[in-house]
């Protein structure tokens, strides 16, 4: 699936993880952002991640 479409998935709601995810991927409509679950159960805020180049990683998988 393209991140596109992830994207607005998770803006209606849905929860979105790859296969490979422990955790999951959610939008938060009051923070205004993606919120990244994560396997240990930390919430941490898609602007905080500390391994850009995983993350953007996983934005740009399209399977």
């Amino acid at each position: 699936m393209k991140f596109k479409r992830a994207f607005d998935l998770m803006k209606q709601g849905m929860k979105m993880k790859l296969p490979s995810w422990g955790g999951y991927w959610y939008w938060d409509n009051e923070k205004e952002t993606i919120i990244m679950h994560t396997k240990e159960g930390k919430e941490l805020d898609i602007r905080e991640t500390e391994r850009v180049i995983y993350t953007l990683s996983n934005i740009l998988d399209d399977g």
